[in-house]
C-alpha cells in the first residue's frame, strides 16, 4: 500500500500540468470565542483539478493542521506547497547564484571557467577566472572598484567591472537557468502570500468541499434589553469582523461560543532531528567467554513469554480504544447540527474539558467585503424580566438597579453588554455572563439614589451545654452573629429588594430560615420595601464553638472561675463546689509541709552558726562546751523535723490524691 501512494504521488506531480484550474468558494464559516475561525470551501469541479488556496505565513501552521478534502472521485488528492525553506534551496541547486541580495560579482564569481561576452564598450568575449577588488587613485583621490579577469585568446585581460555595459552567456543553458531562477523569484515574491495546490485526480464532474481552521477576530455579543412594556424585550446582536483578504459572497454563518482546545504547531517551517552515528558492522574477531550451566530454562522461558503476550495484548487494546475514540470524534465532528426551534439557533454537545459549547447560525446568508465588519442580529423577542433593586453593603449605602432575568428565549445567551432602556429612554449599561436557558440571573445598570441602608452588626455568645467527665470539663457554645438591615425607602412606590449577604464559613443561617436564593458566596434575600418608609431585616448565623480544658491537679481558684459563672448549669456548678473541702485539706496540708520546711530550713541555718561559733572559741572553753551542748540538742530536733517533713508530705499527698480522685469521678 506505501508503494503504490508513494507511485500515485509521484505520478500527480509529474502530472501536474495535466489539472486544469478549479475553483471553490466559501458557502459556510463559523466564528469561535476561542480565536478562531472554521471555514468550508465548496463548489462544482470537473476532472483534474487543481485548486489554489491562499494563506498568510502565520495561518499556514493550523491551515496545514486542519485541512480537510471532501471529494468522492479522487482517488488520491495531492497537497503542494512552498516550504520556508524552497527559495533558499531551490535557488542554492542552479547555477547562477541569486540568493540573498546578488550584485554583478557573486554571479559572476559563481561561474568561474564559463565563457561570457561583454561591451566595454567593444566586444570581448573569454572565460570568467574571477572577480577581485583593487585600489585606485588619481588626482589624489582613492577609491577601491571590482575588477572582471577574463582569460581572452590566451592572455589574461582585466577589466572594471564599472566600464562593462552588458554581458551575455553564450551557454544556453546558463542563460536558461538564470530565466529559470528570476522567473522562480517573481512566483515566489509574494511578502506574506503562501498558496496552497490542492491536486484532485478525479474524472468526472461532482461537488467538492474543502474545510480548515484557522486563527480569526473574536466575534461578540450585545444586547438590548428594553423594559418600558408590560412584557420585557431582549433583542440580540452580533459583531463580526472580515479580517480576510477574501469577500464573503452569500455565506451561512455560524457563530460558537465555548472552550475548544486550540493550539498551533509549526507543520510549515521543514523540521530535522540529529541522528546518533554509529560504527560500522565489520566483523572481527569473537571474544573468548565462559558459559555458566542453566536451569529451569522451560519455566523462565515460559514466564517471559506471557509477560511478553500481556504487554502486547495491553498495547493492543490500548491502540484499539485510541482507534475508536478517534472515529467518534470524526464522526462527530462533520455530524450536522440539528435547528432549535427559536432564533435559529444550532446546539452542539462538545467533551467537558471543552466545556459547554453551543452554535448560533444567522437566518439569512451574509455578505461581506475583505477587511469590513458588520453587526448581525443574534436573537430577539419578550423575555421574562423584573425589575428589583440589589443591595450589597461592600458596594455602597445605595443599592443597584436591577433586573432579575429569567432566559425563555429557548437558546442560550453568550456573554456580552447589555443596554438597558426604560420609559422610552436609556437607564444604563450592564454585563451579562453566559446564560443558559431557563436559567435566572440579576444583572445590575445603576443606582437607586432614592433608598439609603445601613447594617448595624449585633454579637452574643450563650453556653449551650457543659459536660465533666474523667477530669476534663467541656463546653459548647453558641456564638450569634445578627445584622440588622436598615433601608430608608424616600421614593412613593414600593419597591423589590434583593439583600446580597456573605456566606460566613463555620455559620449556619438560623434567621430567616432559608433564603431566596444562594451562590458560592452568597445568601440573597427578598425584602419588599414600602413608600417611603423605613424597613429592618435582619439575618441571624450561629456558630458553635466547642472548648476542652483539664481540671484535674487545677488549684480550686481554677474551679471558682466556673462557679461563679451563672451561664454554667447549676449541677455542674454545685458539683464543683463540692470538691472545696477536698481542696481545703488539700491546702491545709501544703501549708503544714511548708511551715515544717520553713523549720527545718531555719534550724539547719542555726546549727551552721554554732558550730562556726564552737571552732572560733574552742572545745574547752568553757562557752565552747555551752555551744557543744547547744548542737547536741539542735542534732535532736532536726532529726525530729525531718521525721515531720515525711508525714506532712504523706498526708499532702494523700489529700491530693482525694481531690483529684473526686475529680476525675466527676460524670455530669
Amino acid at each position: 500500500m506505501r508503494t503504490l501512494i508513494a507511485i500515485a504521488l509521484i505520478g500527480v506531480t509529474m502530472l501536474a500540468n495535466d489539472f486544469q484550474e478549479g475553483e471553490l468558494k466559501i458557502k459556510r464559516i463559523a466564528l469561535f470565542s476561542s480565536g478562531v475561525g472554521f471555514y468550508e470551501l465548496g463548489g462544482e469541479i470537473k476532472g483534474a483539478s487543481k485548486i489554489a488556496l491562499p494563506f498568510t505565513l502565520d495561518q499556514m501552521n493550523d491551515a496545514l493542521k486542519s485541512l480537510t478534502i471532501y471529494d468522492s472521485a479522487s482517488v488520491s488528492p495531492f497537497v503542494g506547497y512552498p516550504s520556508e525553506e524552497t527559495i533558499g534551496r531551490t535557488l542554492a541547486s542552479l547555477r547562477v547564484n541569486l540568493r540573498g541580495e546578488p550584485t554583478i560579482e557573486n554571479i559572476l564569481s559563481s561561474l568561474k571557467g564559463e565563457v561570457v561576452e561583454i561591451a566595454a564598450p567593444q566586444k570581448i568575449v573569454g572565460k570568467i577566472v574571477g572577480v577581485q577588488t583593487r585600489q585606485s587613485a588619481k588626482e589624489g583621490a582613492a577609491w577601491t572598484q571590482s575588477v572582471l579577469t577574463l582569460y581572452v585568446q590566451g592572455a589574461l585581460q582585466q577589466i572594471a567591472i564599472g566600464e562593462i555595459e552588458s554581458y551575455r552567456f553564450t551557454d544556453a543553458k546558463i542563460n536558461a537557468e538564470l530565466e529559470k531562477a528570476l522567473l522562480f523569484l517573481a512566483n515566489a515574491n509574494n511578502g506574506d502570500r503562501r498558496v496552497l495546490s490542492l491536486y484532485l485526480d478525479g474524472t468526472k464532474k461532482r461537488d467538492v468541499r474543502v474545510s480548515f481552521v484557522i486563527a480569526a477576530p473574536v466575534w461578540k455579543a450585545n444586547y438590548r434589553l428594553d423594559l418600558s412594556e408590560e412584557k420585557p424585550f431582549l433583542q440580540g446582536w452580533a459583531i463580526i469582523d472580515n479580517a480576510s483578504d477574501s469577500d464573503w459572497e452569500e455565506v451561512e454563518l455560524s457563530l460558537a461560543v465555548g472552550r475548544p482546545v486550540s493550539f498551533i504547531q509549526p507543520y510549515y517551517a521543514p523540521f530535522y532531528t540529529r541522528r546518533p552515528e554509529l560504527p560500522l558492522s565489520i566483523a572481527g574477531f569473537a571474544a573468548a567467554d565462559t558459559h555458566k550451566s542453566g536451569y529451569l530454562a522451560a519455566l523462565d522461558e515460559a514466564d517471559d513469554e506471557i509477560e511478553l503476550d500481556e504487554e502486547a495484548e495491553y498495547e493492543r487494546n490500548k491502540q484499539g480504544q485510541l482507534y475508536k475514540q478517534l472515529a467518534r470524534t470524526s464522526v462527530a465532528s462533520y455530524e450536522p447540527s440539528a435547528p432549535a426551534p427559536v432564533a435559529q439557533n444550532y446546539e452542539t454537545a462538545s467533551a467537558k474539558a471543552s466545556g459547554e459549547q453551543f452554535i448560533y447560525t444567522l437566518k439569512n446568508k451574509i455578505s461581506l467585503a475583505r477587511r469590513q465588519s458588520a453587526m448581525a442580529p443574534l436573537t430577539q423577542g419578550a423575555i421574562e424580566a423584573r425589575k428589583v433593586l440589589i443591595y450589597n453593603a461592600a458596594k455602597g449605602q445605595n443599592p443597584a438597579l436591577g433586573v432579575e432575568l429569567t432566559n425563555t428565549l429557548g437558546a442560550k445567551l453568550p456573554a456580552g453588554a447589555i443596554a438597558v432602556y426604560d420609559a422610552g429612554l436609556y437607564a444604563g449599561d450592564a454585563l451579562l455572563e453566559f446564560l443558559p436557558q431557563k436559567e435566572k440571573r440579576l444583572i445590575s445598570y445603576g443606582d437607586d439614589l432614592s433608598v439609603r441602608g445601613i447594617v448595624n452588626q449585633h454579637v452574643s455568645n450563650t453556653i449551650d451545654s457543659v459536660k465533666i467527665s474523667k477530669g476534663v470539663i467541656r463546653t459548647s457554645s453558641k456564638h450569634i452573629e445578627t445584622k440588622e438591615y436598615v433601608f430608608t425607602n424616600s421614593s412613593d412606590s414600593v419597591r423589590t429588594l434583593i439583600v446580597e449577604h456573605p456566606i460566613m464559613h463555620g455559620y449556619k443561617l438560623i434567621e430567616p430560615s432559608k433564603p431566596s436564593e444562594k451562590t458560592e458566596s452568597l445568601y440573597r434575600f427578598e425584602v419588599g420595601l414600602s413608600a417611603n418608609k423605613e424597613t429592618r431585616f435582619a439575618v441571624k448565623e450561629e456558630s458553635i464553638i466547642a472548648n476542652s480544658v483539664a481540671i484535674t491537679g487545677q488549684p480550686f481558684s481554677a474551679l471558682a472561675v466556673y462557679i461563679s459563672n451563672n451561664s454554667y448549669p447549676q449541677k455542674v456548678r454545685e458539683a464543683l463546689k463540692k470538691a472545696e473541702p477536698f481542696a481545703a485539706e488539700l491546702e491545709k496540708q501544703k501549708a503544714r509541709l511548708r511551715e515544717a520546711q520553713r523549720e527545718h530550713e531555719r534550724e539547719v541555718k542555726e546549727q551552721e552558726r554554732i558550730r562556726a561559733n564552737l571552732v572560733a572559741v574552742g572545745a574547752e572553753s568553757a562557752q565552747g562546751k555551752n555551744y557543744a551542748a547547744q548542737l547536741v540538742a539542735l542534732d535532736k530536733k532536726i532529726e525530729e523535723r525531718g521525721k515531720e517533713i515525711v508525714a506532712a508530705q504523706k498526708d499532702r499527698d494523700k489529700a491530693q490524691n482525694a481531690y483529684n480522685e473526686y475529680i476525675n469521678k466527676l460524670d455530669i
